[in-house]
């Protein structure tokens, strides 16, 4: 069962950055991009070699860079950002290592343009020995980002996408886990000495044939089965490598044009109702 670590989560949302940023406004062809380096907080989490459980990493504004382009806004993490999980025995309290993130961006139509939704892009690499599994969650967005299991080589790559409709951007504000499991494996059987099959009577007296009145032994011609179980600890481990959001854009015609469309629909009406006399 997993057990998420609630109130870790809750603390590194609240971790203030001690340097101060000035806000930064981005202005594009098609939208305005606004955001505060100072509201960001980024921390990953991991329990390798520590018998203790997860420990959180917040990160420093250092750590990441900030890229704005067209209509979208990318926060790249240049392998920073990561949640790592192992198993180190049967006795593992089997925490997750949950690492958090939120950053807000505030984007504002151009003239001539209107936002319809945001396109956002989550890109980075996990591995998973089973039994493992890793995920991500992005706000209230049913199912997350992201999630794995099974068996997957280090670096494997991921890459989702989500599209959001509305005017207003979401918060990147969600996170992400790695959670190493134990489980036992069948890897044989032995002889249980416990449990001996015997094979058909012999007679001590060859000529004697009634196995009730006459001695004799059954021999041990085997035994039964006992299976043979193997402790299998599972690791995992999840980088985001780059959150992305993009603003989806259509372009509002101009006052003149709905002018000109109007008296179009007028003559090709007028038109209609000669046609009909």
């Amino acid at each position: 069962m997993r057990l998420r670590r609630t109130a870790l989560a809750a603390a590194l949302f609240a971790l203030p950055f001690a340097a101060h940023a000035f806000p930064i406004t981005y202005i594009g062809a098609e939208v305005q991009i606004d955001y505060d380096p100072d509201t960001f907080s980024f921390a990953g989490a991991s329990d390798f070699g520590d018998f203790g459980g997860p420990m959180s990493m917040p990160l420093a504004p250092g750590d990441f860079t900030v890229t704005t382009t067209d209509n979208r806004a990318e926060i790249r993490f240049n392998g920073t950002l990561s949640a790592t999980d192992s198993a180190t025995g049967e006795s593992d309290p089997l925490f997750q290592a949950v690492g958090t993130y939120s950053a807000a961006f505030a984007f504002m139509a151009q003239p001539g343009y209107l936002i319809t939704g945001y396109r956002i892009r989550t890109t980075g690499t996990y591995d998973i020995e089973v039994p493992g599994e890793v995920g991500g969650t992005l706000g209230s967005v049913p199912g997350g980002f992201f999630a794995a299991s099974g068996s997957a080589g280090f670096g494997t790559p991921f890459s989702t996408t989500l599209l959001i409709a509305g005017a207003t951007a979401p918060s990147l504000t969600g996170d992400f886990f790695a959670f190493a499991n134990v489980t036992q494996v069948q890897t044989g059987t032995v002889d249980d000495p416990t449990r001996p099959i015997f094979g058909d009577f012999v007679p001590d007296d060859p000529l004697c044939t009634d196995e009730f009145t006459c001695s004799g032994t059954r021999p041990i011609i085997g035994y039964e089965q006992l299976p043979v179980f193997q402790t299998d600890l599972g690791s995992a481990s999840i980088n985001i490598e780059t959150l992305s959001i993009e603003a989806v854009t259509r372009p509002v015609p101009e006052p003149q044009t709905w002018a000109m469309l109007a008296a179009g629909l007028g003559v090709a009406g007028a038109a209609a109702r000669r046609r009909r006399r």
